[in-house]
């Protein structure tokens, strides 16, 4: 089971805190509202310091600027500033509602999860000290102690609600519209090649005559992996000694369609690339091949249920009555 693991959401604030993110501007006032609940300017500056993160990243797509200019208009009316507020808001509505969620399923801490938080806030004080404790806590955002807890608190309320949901059949049937569908592989080709790269030679003719001397041995039968090993100047040999598993679009076009134009087994004449001559060994693809050379793992079931789960508490969050009140631009 995944997990929202207390100490690191509290290791992240306080990082946050140190970097400068965290923000404390004057007393405490009522900025939103959320189901008619007041949402108070220091519960949405714990938010912001990612609510603006995630706005640097729609900056930068749309303006490849990582600086973000908070007077620019983000949609009419709307500056990216505003905007940031109105997304740490939201986080803050995604807390409520799902605290509020959890408890209408029964959903409460235990004495354990309250001596663990306890424990946490101990350890904290013990290692920054008290009054540097206190400062960090507050340039995070949290008006005192107590504040921080209940942060804490909600965060676990979270955890458990989603482990109710994900063991529980009857619970879980609100959330199965929004199953993503199984993840399909694509069809895969597999291959090993032996690269003579252009880089590596005075000229391109040097390093096809370098290519054609390999490519004789390997069809009078000397050892492909051998050669390749000896020979090869591909540095993804390290990553993929046994070849590589890909689908069209993954390589250069011809040295897919030279994979294409053999059987299993079969090794190909001289392939030329924009990265030098490769002699080609098809092989049987492999499925974790292909993930890695895409830098991902295949998504589990219990992946696709927490991608449904999260989908669905977001809708009741898009559900609920926020009110943006104009002391959001005070904060």
């Amino acid at each position: 089971m995944k997990r929202l693991l207390i100490n690191g959401c509290m290791v992240i604030l306080f990082l946050l805190a140190l970097a400068g993110c965290g923000r404390k501007d004057g007393d405490d006032f009522v900025v939103a509202r959320v189901n008619g609940t007041n949402v108070m300017a220091s519960e949405v500056r714990i938010h912001l310091p990612y609510a603006e993160e995630m706005m640097e990243w729609e900056y930068f797509f749309m303006y490849n600027d990582w600086v973000i200019d908070e007077s620019r208009e983000y949609q009419p009316g709307v500056t990216f500033g505003r905007a940031i507020r109105e997304r740490a808001v939201r986080e803050v509505a995604f807390q409520t509602v799902t605290s509020d969620f959890a408890r209408s399923l029964g959903i409460a801490l235990t004495d354990f999860d309250y001596a663990m938080i306890d424990g946490e806030i101990e350890r904290l004080i013990e290692h920054f000290g008290r009054d540097e404790f206190n400062r960090l806590m507050q340039e995070s955002g949290f008006r005192d102690e107590n504040h921080m807890k209940d942060f804490f608190e909600a965060q676990i309320l979270l955890d458990n609600l989603i482990t109710l949901i994900i063991t529980t059949p009857a619970e879980f049937t609100r959330f199965a519209s929004f199953m993503p569908e199984e993840e399909r592989v694509p069809t895969l080709l597999g291959a090993k090649h032996i690269l003579a790269a252009f880089d590596q030679f005075d000229s391109e003719a040097e390093a096809e005559v370098f290519a054609s001397e390999i490519l004789v041995r390997a069809l009078a039968g000397e050892d492909f992996d051998e050669l390749m090993y000896t020979y090869t100047q591909d540095p993804g040999i390290m990553s993929f000694p046994e070849g590589y598993s890909f689908t069209l679009g993954d390589m250069m076009p011809e040295f897919e369609d030279g994979t294409l134009s053999l059987a299993i087994g079969e090794i190909s004449g001289l392939v030329r690339t924009d990265f030098g001559i490769h002699i080609i060994k098809r092989t049987e693809p492999n499925a974790e091949d292909w993930y890695r050379l895409h830098q991902r793992q295949p998504r589990t079931e219990e992946d696709r249920m927490l991608e449904a789960i999260f989908t669905g508490l977001t809708v009741m969050v898009d559900e609920a009555d926020i009110e943006f009140l104009a002391a959001l631009d005070d904060i």
